[in-house]
């Protein structure tokens, strides 16, 4: 490691600290709103609605387990995960944001109700569920691989110390704590990863460019990743795949979707994030290959973006590498745990155990607000598990993507039988549950 490592843990905490006080400040936009908690009141502009799907894309796994996965295996076994993620938020700016945003939902399952009656909306809550925990997993490990390298100890504490900041956060703001962390979180990180290309592309690098080229197998920096089964093409496609199709239907993006302040907000903020995310795939990528020219004893390659961080790029560089992927990976955590609460408060618990198994009332707007903020809690401890005995940022977000696309399925299947005409109904003639449910029909 670096002799001293003084102004990154400096640099990180200050970082740290500036998140969890604008997230918890957030709180005060709440408003003890459900709908405001999950969806900012369907208030969102453009700015805030493509910056923060591009923040829940350009994660943890996109960057650090991205740089990890080309230094092992060459460029097109990491770059499948942004090109994928990319691709999915183009698909969803084309095909369902404006559509999805018109429907006034508070969360996807909603929309499996509606559509296929509350067996299949259990089942979507509970498989979306899941797989949210999974990516949130791989976004603390990335972010306790950050904090630990910067501290010097455990793996253990950086996650803890990761886990206890996002917990407090997302549990106090909601998605206005998403929104207006993101908004600086997200930039930092972009910038942070193209003045690492950069620099170690110029004459100012410590090892010359055409020496970095040259030290690079060809195997992995050429086209045959993306056609030649030897060379891994089949896993490549199947990655892109199982994210460009597979996260339409995910929590998070759709979260965002919803919290638009009209369809077309919906629609263009998903093509501003898919284009930032894809804006990321050369850097993140090619700094796994630049890697191979700098390390030689890598024990773990999740460590290899940290390193590279600390050890050989200016400290300036360096402080933006690490705190980029810090907050990418810590607004991506934010979202899914949100995400996943939301959907166990109002589609788990009140829309089938108190009012279908219980044949009681729907929760009260306040109880449901403080069922969402408790859900919280259990599921950063199942994430934050996960995370620490199975750390491997970017591997997670794939099987995340996976379980979303048979979900997709669905979705996709349903537009293709109904066409326009499920777009068309007239609200009072939808199947929308009542405004005791937190939001009315009619609720704009």
């Amino acid at each position: 490691m670096v002799a001293d490592i003084a102004p990154f843990a400096w640099a990180v905490f200050g970082f740290l600290a500036v998140t969890i006080t604008v997230g918890v400040i957030a709180v005060k936009l709440v408003k003890k709103s459900t709908k405001r908690y999950i969806i900012a009141g369907k208030s969102l502009p453009l700015a805030f609605v493509g910056t923060m799907l591009a923040a829940q894309s350009i994660d943890g796994n996109s960057s650090l387990g991205n740089v990890g996965l080309v230094f092992q295996f060459g460029f097109w076994a990491g770059a499948a995960i942004p090109i994928g993620l990319g691709v999915c938020l183009i698909l969803t700016g084309a095909i369902f944001g404006k559509k999805f945003n018109r429907m006034n939902m508070l969360t996807l399952p909603d929309y499996y109700f509606r559509r296929f009656g509350n067996l299949t909306e259990v089942m979507a809550s509970v498989l979306m569920a899941i797989s949210f925990i999974v990516l949130v997993a791989g976004n603390l490990a990335a972010s306790g691989y950050i904090i630990s390298s910067v501290i010097g100890g455990d793996f253990f504490w950086g996650i803890t110390i990761a886990a206890i900041i996002i917990l407090i956060y997302t549990y106090m703001g909601g998605l206005f704590s998403c929104a207006y962390t993101d908004i600086f979180q997200i930039y930092i990180a972009i910038f942070g990863f193209w003045a690492a290309f950069v620099f170690f592309a110029s004459p100012y690098a410590p090892i010359p460019w055409d020496t970095v080229m040259a030290n690079i197998p060809t195997a992995m920096i050429d086209l045959s990743g993306i056609y030649d089964p030897a060379n891994g093409a089949y896993l490549f496609w199947a990655a892109v795949l199982a994210l460009g199709l597979g996260d339409i239907v995910a929590l998070d993006f759709m979260e965002r979707v919803f919290a638009a302040n009209s369809g077309r907000t919906a629609s263009r903020g998903a093509y501003m994030g898919g284009a930032l995310t894809l804006f990321t795939v050369l850097p993140t990528s090619f700094l796994g290959l630049i890697a191979l020219s700098y390390l030689t004893d890598v024990g773990d390659p999740f460590t290899v973006y940290p390193m590279m961080a600390m050890e050989h790029a200016p400290l300036w560089i360096g402080i933006m590498m690490l705190v980029g992927v810090l907050g990418a990976s810590m607004s991506t955590a934010n979202g899914g745990i949100l995400a996943i609460a939301s959907v166990l408060s109002r589609n788990l618990l009140q829309g089938n155990i108190v009012k279908r198994l219980a044949k009681r009332p729907g929760l009260s707007d306040k109880r449901l607000l403080l069922a969402t903020r408790l859900f919280v809690i259990p599921m950063m401890g199942a994430a934050y598990t996960l995370g620490y005995l199975l750390p491997q940022p970017g591997p997670h977000t794939c099987v995340r993507h996976s379980v979303c696309g048979l979900l997709g399925a669905l979705v996709r299947r349903s537009v293709l039988e109904e066409g326009q005409r499920i777009w068309s109904y007239r609200i009072n003639r939808c199947r929308f549950r009542t405004a005791t449910d937190a939001i009315p029909c009619h609720a704009t």
